[in-house]
C-alpha cells in the first residue's frame, strides 16, 4: 500500500514530537530570538558587540537550563545531587558551545570582517543544534528520568537498578 505525503509528514511529525525534537525546536527558537534580542539590546544600550555578547550568552543559559530540564527533556532529579551533576554537565556543554560563540564572533568580525548581527545570527544557528546534540547525549540522560507515579520503594529500586522481585 502507498502511503500519501501527508501520512508520511505525519508520521515524521509524531516521531519528532515523541523524540522530544518538536519541544528542542519550539524551545529553541525562542531562545535564540531571546539571544539575538538581548544582544541587540545590549548594542542599543552602546555596549561593545563582545561585551555584549558576553552578556547575552550569561542571560541565556538561565534560561535555557529551565526550559531544556522542564519542557524539552523532562528529566526530573530525584536528589538534589543528582539536580547538581545535571547542571555541571549542562554548564560544562554550554561553556564550550559558548565559546564557539563567543570565539566565532569575533573571528568572523574581526578576521573576516563580516557584519556583526548576520554573523551572531550565523553561530546562533550552528551552537543551537550542536546544543541539542550534546544535551540528549551528555546532559540531560534517560538514566536521570524517574516515574513518579511509582511509589516510594519502586522508585529507589529504579534510581539504583534493584529489582523489585528481590524486596
Amino acid at each position: 500500500m502507498r502511503k500519501t505525503v501527508a501520512s508520511a509528514c505525519a508520521n515524521i511529525v509524531n516521531k519528532a514530537r515523541n523524540s522530544g525534537v518538536a519541544a528542542y525546536i519550539f524551545w529553541g527558537i525562542l531562545s535564540a530570538v531571546f539571544n539575538l534580542l538581548f544582544f541587540k539590546l545590549m548594542l542599543l544600550c552602546g555596549l561593545e558587540y563582545w561585551l555584549s555578547n558576553l552578556i547575552t550568552l550569561v542571560a541565556l543559559k538561565f534560561f535555557v537550563f529551565i526550559t531544556n530540564k522542564i519542557f524539552v527533556f523532562k528529566t526530573k532529579s530525584a536528589y538534589l545531587v543528582d539536580l547538581f551533576k545535571e547542571m555541571i554537565r549542562f554548564l560544562g556543554s554550554r561553556i564550550f558551545t559558548s565559546l564557539i560563540d563567543y570565539l566565532g564572533l569575533i573571528l568572523l568580525v574581526e578576521v573576516f570582517h563580516l557584519d556583526i548581527f548576520y554573523s551572531k545570527t550565523a553561530l546562533v544557528v550552528v551552537v543551537v543544534s550542536l546544543n541539542f546534540f550534546l544535551s540528549k547525549l551528555f546532559v540531560f540522560r534517560t538514566s536521570t528520568k524517574i516515574d513518579w507515579a511509582l511509589g516510594p520503594v519502586d522508585t529507589l529500586c529504579k534510581i539504583y537498578r534493584i529489582p523489585v522481585t528481590s524486596l
